[in-house]
């Protein structure tokens, strides 16, 4: 169990500070700070939000407000209202990062909502090409949409991140055999076994107690 102690004992001083002091004289950043600080005791979720809130009411102009309240509602795991903070940031940031599309496409993944997810991670691919992982959560995307794999778009972008990684298998190991097993599953559907069976090989190659690709192996003969 983590110890949250310096959080607990953090977030008491605030309130004793700021109940102390005249209202008017709290700052945007002292209700932040409580926010962030709240994120990180369990139970004090709904205390979090509303700190959060509050500076981001105060203090409109902090654009930068927005993603923290962002990165506090994915730790608590609120990804609807993460997907509301990153979408608000990256309107209005004057500067956008590959990483604001990336969190917002993880945001937007993990709270089902695959559609924003897509095109954060389509625009992340636009920005930053090179970058594999994008091509990696954009398959696992349209995977999602697609769960019967009667589309190619998830193929496309699974094979893309294979072909840029599959040099150095070991660092990517854990991506790439999910990115096989899609592959596998995708052959199976369109009936082509030779296919499946080269990628579900090449996870045993990968992990060779790997339990279901043995067993597509045995089905597949």
């Amino acid at each position: 169990k983590k110890d949250t102690s310096f959080f607990r004992q953090g977030a008491e001083s605030m309130e004793i500070f700021m109940a102390k002091i005249d209202p008017k004289k709290i700052l945007p950043n002292d209700y932040e700070y409580l926010g962030k600080l709240y994120s990180r005791i369990p139970g004090k979720d709904s205390l979090a939000v509303a700190y959060m809130q509050k500076a981001i009411e105060l203090a409109p102009e902090k654009i930068e407000l927005n993603k923290e309240a962002a990165m506090v509602f994915n730790r608590l795991k609120k990804f609807d209202q993460s997907v509301v903070y990153f979408e608000r940031y990256i309107a209005k940031a004057n500067k956008i990062t590959p990483a604001d599309y990336y969190l917002l496409g993880m945001a937007a993944y993990y709270g089902k909502q695959y559609p924003k997810a897509d095109s954060a991670f389509a625009k992340l691919i636009e920005v930053k090409p090179d970058y594999a992982d994008g091509y990696y959560w954009r398959g696992n995307v349209q995977g999602a949409m697609d769960p019967d794999a009667k589309d190619t778009l998830a193929k496309y972008n699974h094979e893309k991140y294979i072909s840029m990684v599959e040099a150095t298998p070991e660092k990517y190991k854990k991506n790439l055999i999910t990115s096989y097993s899609y592959l596998g599953f995708y052959y199976i559907r369109q009936e082509k076994n030779a296919m499946a069976k080269s990628y579900y090989s090449k996870i045993l190659a990968l992990d060779p107690n790997n339990k279901d690709a043995k067993e597509y192996l045995k089905q597949l003969k």
